[in-house]
Formats: structure tokens, C-alpha cells, sequence
């Protein structure tokens, strides 16, 4: 999602930082940390995709920064292709966001429905509540050690590209 302090060609696929220029943010913070430092220790703050003000608000919210937290920061990395999002493409991204949100709420019914009907894993199509296509189920039914209870994860993608998809 788009926000201010933050490079808008950066995304994030879980830990990993992408960035849609096909920079390293990831070497260019290896390469701000000093030498024979464990770059990784405090790599968060030293990668480029985010100002220096943004990681210190974040890091500020959920308590105070250590001084190595203060001092990897410190050797944040520079990117030369670093831009922040404008006010409209910030305003657009989250326009989008609650599109997609709102296709979301639409598929809720069907999963509790799905999950109530079923105790074991299973599969099949189900007419998508956003577009009326197909929309592809695959229940999956476990038990969780962690949990010490069954379990159920519904993924979902519906035929229409750019409508619905989930995993749980």
C-alpha cells in the first residue's frame, strides 16, 4: 500500500522487499552496514524503500528504539530512485483497496457457509457472489497441534481476473 515516507516502487511479498525498478534494496543496505558487521542485525532499518522519519515513527509506536536499533538506523542506505507517492496516488491505492475490500465482504457468506457444510477437505465451484463466475474453493480440514483443535482454511480464486482471491 502506498504511503508517505515510503518508496513507491517498493512492495513487500512477506519479509522479502521488492522493489518494481528491479533494484536490491537488500545489497544496498548490506552495503550501508560497516565493515565485518552482521548487516543483517537491524537490516529493517537500513533498507532504503523507507525514510528515516517513517522507521522512527514505526518504531516510536511500539516502544522505544535500542541504541543498536538507533545506530543501524543511522547507516540507513540511500537510493537514488527513492520517490514518495504523491497525495493522488496514495488517495488511489487506497480507492482501490477498499474496491477490494468491499469484492472481500461480498465472499464472506460463502465462506462460512463452505466451512459449516464440510468437516473433511474438499474442493469444487461456486457461482462468486461479486461476478457471478466461477468461483474456485479448496477447503482444507486439520488438526492443529499448536491449536488442539481441527482446523479449516478456505482458499479461493474466482475465474474473473482482478475479483476475488484468498488464502487462509
Amino acid at each position: 500500500m502506498l504511503t508517505k515516507g515510503r518508496c513507491k516502487h517498493c512492495s513487500h511479498e512477506g519479509l522479502k522487499i521488492k522493489c518494481a525498478l528491479g533494484l536490491d534494496p537488500e545489497a544496498i543496505a548490506k552495503a550501508a552496514a560497516k565493515a565485518g558487521e552482521d548487516y543483517k542485525m537491524g537490516l529493517i532499518l537500513r533498507i532504503p524503500c523507507d525514510s528515516k522519519e517513517r522507521t522512527a515513527a514505526l518504531f516510536n509506536r511500539s516502544g522505544k528504539m535500542s541504541d543498536g536499533q538507533r545506530a543501524a538506523m543511522e547507516q540507513k542506505a540511500h537510493c537514488d530512485k527513492f520517490t514518495e507517492p504523491t497525495e493522488e496516488e496514495i488517495a488511489a491505492d487506497e480507492a482501490e483497496m477498499d474496491r477490494h475490500m468491499q469484492r472481500m465482504q461480498l465472499t464472506f457468506a460463502v465462506i462460512a457457509r463452505v466451512k459449516k457444510k464440510h468437516d473433511k477437505s474438499w474442493s469444487g465451484v461456486e457461482k462468486c457472489p461479486v461476478c457471478g463466475n466461477k468461483l474456485h474453493l479448496q477447503l482444507n480440514v486439520f488438526f492443529s497441534e499448536y491449536q488442539g483443535e481441527h482446523q479449516k482454511h478456505l482458499h479461493g480464486r474466482c475465474e474473473t481476473q482482478g475479483c476475488v482471491a484468498w488464502m487462509e
